[in-house]
C-alpha cells in the first residue's frame, strides 16, 4: 500500500482508537492493554528522535503531521519487517507522514540539496540509501533505513511544483519503523 494510501485508511481510525482505549491492538473488541502502550514508548522514542532528526535536516521550520504525525499500528503483510513467520498478532509499528509548511521555500538548486541530503544520512549511519527523481509529477526522492533507530524506512519527497496534497512547493517526511512485538518489554 503506498504512503497516501496508509494515510487515508489508517490515520483517523487508528488514532481514534489508540486514545479512546476503545480496542487493543489486534483489533478486537476490549479495552486497549496500558501494558501495551507502555511498553511502546521506548520504541517510539527513537523513532521520533530519528523523525526529529530528519526535519532539522530537511527543514528546521515547522511540519505539518499530515497522517496525524507519529501513529502506532498494526504490522500488516505489507510491513517494513519482512520475516512475517515471526510476527504475532498484535505486533506493531509506528508510521508518521509530515510536510513542510507553507513558509518553506524551495531550494534553489534541488539536486544538489539531494545529494547533499544523502551524504548527510550515509555520515550519520543511515544504510540503504536510494534517489530518484521523476518530470511528471515532478519530484526528487531520497529514502534509507537506519536499524540502530528501529527506522525500517524513511523517504524524503521534494515536489518543486507541489502534488495532489498541496499546490505550493513543498516536502514531505515518510517514517515507518520496524514492527515490534506486541508483549516487548519497555
Amino acid at each position: 500500500m503506498n504512503s497516501a494510501a496508509r494515510r487515508l485508511c489508517i490515520a483517523v481510525p487508528t488514532l481514534a482508537l489508540l486514545l479512546a482505549g476503545c480496542a487493543t491492538m489486534n483489533g478486537a473488541p476490549g479495552s486497549a492493554s496500558p501494558d501495551r502502550i507502555a511498553n511502546a514508548s521506548p520504541h517510539n522514542a527513537l523513532v521520533t528522535a530519528s523523525v526529529e532528526s530528519l526535519q532539522q535536516q530537511v527543514w528546521p521550520g515547522d511540519w505539518i503531521p499530515a497522517a496525524g504525525g507519529n501513529l502506532l499500528v498494526l504490522c500488516d503483510a505489507n510491513a517494513s519487517n519482512p520475516d512475517t513467520s515471526t510476527r504475532q498478532d498484535g505486533d506493531y509499528l509506528f508510521y508518521g507522514s509530515w510536510s513542510t509548511t507553507g513558509e518553506w521555500e524551495m531550494p534553489v538548486d534541488l539536486e544538489a540539496t539531494v545529494d547533499e541530503f544523502s551524504n548527510w544520512l550515509s555520515a550519520a549511519g543511515w544504510s540503504d540509501i536510494g534517489m530518484e527523481s521523476s518530470e511528471s509529477p515532478e519530484y526528487w526522492r531520497v529514502w534509507a533505513t537506519h536499524e540502530e533507530d528501529d527506522i525500517a524506512e524513511a523517504m524524503v519527497t521534494w515536489y518543486p511544483a507541489g502534488n495532489i496534497d498541496a499546490a505550493q512547493p513543498h516536502a514531505v517526511l515518510d517514517v515507518d519503523s520496524t514492527c515490534s512485538p506486541a508483549d516487548a518489554e519497555a
